[in-house]
């Protein structure tokens, strides 16, 4: 990434692709993506099905926190979840 950014100079990147880890979207916007491409990383057929919203919301804060201490940004605590309010629509 680091060296496409220097032969491109200063056109926009964006990391999509394979992108397991939070470590790993930290690698790529220190190394220049201005942003990345997540999807089953944090959201998966299996947690949907079994509603696992608390685990969706972690993983998804993960990342957001690592794109946050990359990008040298001030962290603050997260909000707590909540559950939605309303009937069971399973």
């Amino acid at each position: 990434m680091a060296s496409a950014r220097a032969k491109l100079g200063r056109s926009v990147l964006l990391g999509l692709g394979t992108v397991l880890t939070p470590e790993a979207v930290r690698d790529a916007i220190r190394a220049g993506a201005a942003a990345v491409g997540v999807g089953d990383e944090i959201v998966s057929k299996d947690l949907l099905a079994q509603r696992e919203f608390s685990e969706i919301t972690r993983r998804a804060r993960a990342f957001v926190e690592a794109v946050q201490r990359a990008r040298g940004q001030v962290e603050r605590p997260a909000q707590p979840v909540r559950p939605i309010e309303g009937p069971d629509t399973r």
